[in-house]
Protein backbone atom coordinates (compact mmCIF):
# COMPACT_ATOMS: atom_id res chain seq x y z
CA UNK A 1 0.00 0.00 0.00
CA UNK A 2 0.97 3.62 0.08
CA UNK A 3 1.51 4.61 3.24
CA UNK A 4 3.39 8.06 4.40
CA UNK A 5 2.48 11.42 3.31
CA UNK A 6 4.40 13.20 1.41
CA UNK A 7 5.20 16.99 0.29
CA UNK A 8 3.71 16.83 -2.65
CA UNK A 9 6.64 20.07 -4.14
CA UNK A 10 9.42 18.00 -3.66
CA UNK A 11 8.37 14.79 -3.16
CA UNK A 12 9.86 14.28 0.63
CA UNK A 13 8.73 12.16 3.25
CA UNK A 14 6.39 13.90 6.04
CA UNK A 15 6.80 12.41 9.53
CA UNK A 16 8.26 9.84 11.48
CA UNK A 17 9.98 6.98 9.19
CA UNK A 18 11.52 3.79 10.04
CA UNK A 19 12.30 1.10 7.22
CA UNK A 20 14.04 -2.38 8.23
CA UNK A 21 14.85 -0.77 11.67
CA UNK A 22 17.01 2.00 10.22
CA UNK A 23 15.51 5.91 11.48
CA UNK A 24 14.93 7.60 7.98
CA UNK A 25 13.54 10.35 9.91
CA UNK A 26 12.08 12.30 12.66
CA UNK A 27 10.13 14.95 13.48
CA UNK A 28 8.82 16.90 17.04
CA UNK A 29 5.78 15.74 18.69
CA UNK A 30 4.68 19.27 17.88
CA UNK A 31 5.29 19.02 14.27
CA UNK A 32 4.12 15.39 14.02
CA UNK A 33 0.94 12.96 13.61
CA UNK A 34 -0.24 9.40 15.00
CA UNK A 35 2.16 6.74 14.22
CA UNK A 36 2.07 2.96 12.66
CA UNK A 37 4.38 1.25 13.79
CA UNK A 38 5.91 -2.34 14.28
CA UNK A 39 8.19 -2.83 17.15
CA UNK A 40 9.15 -6.33 18.51
CA UNK A 41 6.84 -8.23 16.16
CA UNK A 42 3.75 -6.19 17.89
CA UNK A 43 1.42 -3.31 16.36
CA UNK A 44 1.82 -0.24 17.58
CA UNK A 45 -0.46 2.97 17.21
CA UNK A 46 0.35 6.28 18.54
CA UNK A 47 1.95 10.02 19.17
CA UNK A 48 5.77 9.65 19.41
CA UNK A 49 8.74 11.70 20.87
CA UNK A 50 11.62 11.66 18.09
CA UNK A 51 13.48 10.15 21.30
CA UNK A 52 11.13 7.13 21.42
CA UNK A 53 11.41 6.00 17.57
CA UNK A 54 14.38 4.01 18.56
CA UNK A 55 13.43 0.09 18.25
CA UNK A 56 11.07 0.14 16.43
CA UNK A 57 11.65 -2.42 12.84
CA UNK A 58 8.97 -0.02 10.72
CA UNK A 59 6.91 3.05 11.60
CA UNK A 60 4.95 5.55 9.45
CA UNK A 61 3.09 8.51 10.54
CA UNK A 62 -0.67 8.76 9.22
CA UNK A 63 -2.83 11.90 9.45
CA UNK A 64 -5.71 11.60 11.59
CA UNK A 65 -6.28 8.46 14.61
CA UNK A 66 -9.76 6.73 13.40
CA UNK A 67 -10.19 4.16 15.72
CA UNK A 68 -9.23 3.93 19.14
CA UNK A 69 -9.91 1.30 21.79
CA UNK A 70 -12.48 -0.04 19.54
CA UNK A 71 -14.44 2.99 18.76
CA UNK A 72 -14.80 5.93 16.23
CA UNK A 73 -12.21 8.40 17.47
CA UNK A 74 -12.17 10.84 14.09
CA UNK A 75 -13.43 13.90 15.53
CA UNK A 76 -11.01 13.98 18.55
CA UNK A 77 -8.59 12.63 15.98
CA UNK A 78 -8.90 15.47 13.40
CA UNK A 79 -8.38 17.86 16.86
CA UNK A 80 -5.41 16.23 17.33
CA UNK A 81 -3.92 16.08 13.92
CA UNK A 82 -1.76 18.48 12.11
CA UNK A 83 -3.46 18.76 9.49
CA UNK A 84 -1.03 21.17 7.87
CA UNK A 85 1.09 18.41 6.35
CA UNK A 86 -2.05 17.20 3.85
CA UNK A 87 -3.77 19.99 0.79
CA UNK A 88 -7.38 19.59 1.14
CA UNK A 89 -8.46 21.71 3.63
CA UNK A 90 -11.15 21.72 6.77
CA UNK A 91 -12.71 19.07 4.68
CA UNK A 92 -10.83 16.63 4.34
CA UNK A 93 -12.03 14.12 7.14
CA UNK A 94 -15.66 14.91 5.41
CA UNK A 95 -14.72 14.63 1.22
CA UNK A 96 -15.93 11.47 -0.10
CA UNK A 97 -12.27 10.04 -1.71
CA UNK A 98 -9.59 7.60 -2.05
CA UNK A 99 -8.48 6.43 1.48
CA UNK A 100 -6.23 3.75 2.45
CA UNK A 101 -5.89 2.91 6.60
CA UNK A 102 -4.10 0.38 8.85
CA UNK A 103 -4.90 -0.85 11.90
CA UNK A 104 -5.20 -3.77 14.17
CA UNK A 105 -7.45 -5.98 16.01
CA UNK A 106 -8.32 -7.84 19.51
CA UNK A 107 -6.05 -10.51 18.20
CA UNK A 108 -3.41 -8.31 17.32
CA UNK A 109 -4.01 -9.13 13.31
CA UNK A 110 -2.97 -6.42 11.04
CA UNK A 111 -6.18 -4.82 9.09
CA UNK A 112 -5.03 -2.89 6.04
CA UNK A 113 -8.07 -0.97 4.16
CA UNK A 114 -7.94 0.51 0.86
CA UNK A 115 -10.81 2.81 -0.40
CA UNK A 116 -10.81 3.11 -4.06
CA UNK A 117 -12.78 6.82 -4.68
CA UNK A 118 -12.71 9.10 -7.76
CA UNK A 119 -12.17 13.04 -8.38
CA UNK A 120 -16.21 13.02 -9.82
CA UNK A 121 -18.24 14.99 -8.46
CA UNK A 122 -22.49 15.28 -7.77
CA UNK A 123 -24.03 12.29 -7.74
CA UNK A 124 -20.90 10.47 -9.56
CA UNK A 125 -18.59 10.86 -6.04
CA UNK A 126 -17.14 7.86 -4.74
CA UNK A 127 -15.15 7.07 -1.79
CA UNK A 128 -15.92 7.14 1.35
CA UNK A 129 -15.47 9.96 4.80
CA UNK A 130 -13.27 9.50 7.48
CA UNK A 131 -16.17 8.24 9.73
CA UNK A 132 -17.09 6.12 7.29
CA UNK A 133 -13.83 4.65 7.03
CA UNK A 134 -13.28 4.64 10.89
CA UNK A 135 -16.94 2.57 10.45
CA UNK A 136 -15.54 0.14 8.22
CA UNK A 137 -12.96 -0.55 10.28
CA UNK A 138 -14.68 -1.27 13.60
CA UNK A 139 -17.07 -3.41 11.60
CA UNK A 140 -13.95 -5.34 10.63
CA UNK A 141 -12.80 -5.64 14.36
CA UNK A 142 -10.14 -2.95 14.58
CA UNK A 143 -9.19 -2.11 18.26
CA UNK A 144 -7.09 0.68 16.64
CA UNK A 145 -6.46 2.21 12.91
CA UNK A 146 -5.26 5.21 11.55
CA UNK A 147 -5.70 7.06 8.40
CA UNK A 148 -2.78 7.07 6.19
CA UNK A 149 -2.13 8.70 2.50
CA UNK A 150 -5.02 8.57 0.30
CA UNK A 151 -6.69 10.40 -2.53
CA UNK A 152 -4.61 10.00 -5.78
CA UNK A 153 -1.86 8.11 -3.88
CA UNK A 154 -4.27 5.11 -2.76
CA UNK A 155 -3.35 1.79 -4.30
CA UNK A 156 -2.62 -1.55 -3.11
CA UNK A 157 -0.51 -4.40 -4.58
CA UNK A 158 -1.12 -8.04 -3.74
CA UNK A 159 1.22 -10.64 -5.03
CA UNK A 160 2.74 -8.47 -7.34
CA UNK A 161 -0.86 -7.28 -8.93
CA UNK A 162 -2.13 -3.62 -8.28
Amino acid sequence: INAGYFNVSDGACIGNVVSHGQVVQTVPLTQGNVNFGVKNGKFYIGYLKPEEIEGFDMLVSGVVWLVRDGKNYVNQGWKEANITVQTSGDKYATNLASRTAVGYDALGRLIVVQVDGSIAVGHNKRGMNMMQVADLLIQHGAVNAINLDGGGSSAMAHNGVL
